[in-house]
């Protein structure tokens, strides 16, 4: 029920952002604005260019046009705080967990195994303070990286979470699949799966092996535009720069006229 209850409002939340924000930057300059003065583009190519989430052009966007809604889009900023705060969390909870078991399996069976059955409460001390100080470590570099490159931090998350996601299926698939050896058939489980689901689960590493190589193929791509892009610039910068001197030079203003 609370599947069902997220992904209805999921797509809710996804068609009100599209029906609000246009897709393409379509500026219309006004005549109350200087022709120097930059115009601004609420929209989601413009948002996805500046590293921003499609959230950020909805607010903009509610608070200029549409007053009346004003209050909705300070809804909107808190609702985005606390799902980001419980995302961080959550994502956060579980790479801590991960390195606590690193540092559980590995200290262990290394210099702390002669020393559990003497006091194991120091022990114990031990673990906790290296795995706390190592995700201390781990949150601190993410957290200045998120705060000196946004984008690039949305952009590598962005690649990163799906990638990560998808291999946490594959995961899941091996571990089923290690269940049914012959040393975990006799573990009793409380709640099996019925017989009839379990042709399907071949699909798993099918479906999601797909959503791998399609998230590292578009990683690629976009890296390669990226830089492509890139290379482009100077010789773009330099035509503009060149267009710009015609028009100094061909302005009424560089004219001399002598009576």
């Amino acid at each position: 029920m609370g599947l069902i209850t997220c992904a209805i409002l999921n797509i809710l939340w996804c068609w009100t952002v599209i029906e609000i924000v246009p897709q393409h930057c379509t500026p219309m300059i006004e005549t109350n604005q200087s022709s120097h003065s930059p115009v601004t583009c609420n929209s989601l190519e413009s948002a996805k260019e500046n590293g921003e989430i499609s959230t950020k052009p909805l607010i903009r966007i509610m608070r200029h046009k549409h007053l009346s809604f004003f209050w909705v889009s300070k809804v909107v900023e808190v609702f985005i705080l606390i799902s980001i705060t419980v995302s961080f969390l959550t994502i956060g909870i579980g790479m801590h967990h991960m390195i606590s078991g690193i540092v559980e399996s590995n200290l262990s069976a290394c210099f702390l195994s002669k020393y559990t059955e003497q006091s194991p409460k120091i022990v114990n001390i031990g673990k906790k303070c290296i795995s706390s100080f190592l995700s201390l470590i781990l949150f601190g570099i993410i957290f200045i990286n998120s705060v000196l490159n946004p984008k690039g931090f949305l952009d590598v998350i962005e690649k990163y979470t799906s990638v990560v996601a998808n291999i946490e299926k594959v995961l899941v698939f091996m571990m089923f699949m290690a269940t049914r050896n012959k040393e975990n058939n006799k573990v009793k489980i409380p709640l099996p799966l019925s017989n009839m689901v379990m042709p399907f689960i071949f699909l798993l590493p099918i479906y999601f092996g797909f959503a791998i190589g399609y998230d590292i193929y578009f990683s690629v791509m976009s890296y390669l535009h990226h830089e492509t892009d890139e290379s482009h610039l100077p010789e773009l910068q330099q035509h503009l720069h060149h267009n710009l001197s015609l028009l100094n030079v061909f302005s009424p203003l560089h004219v001399n006229v002598t009576c």
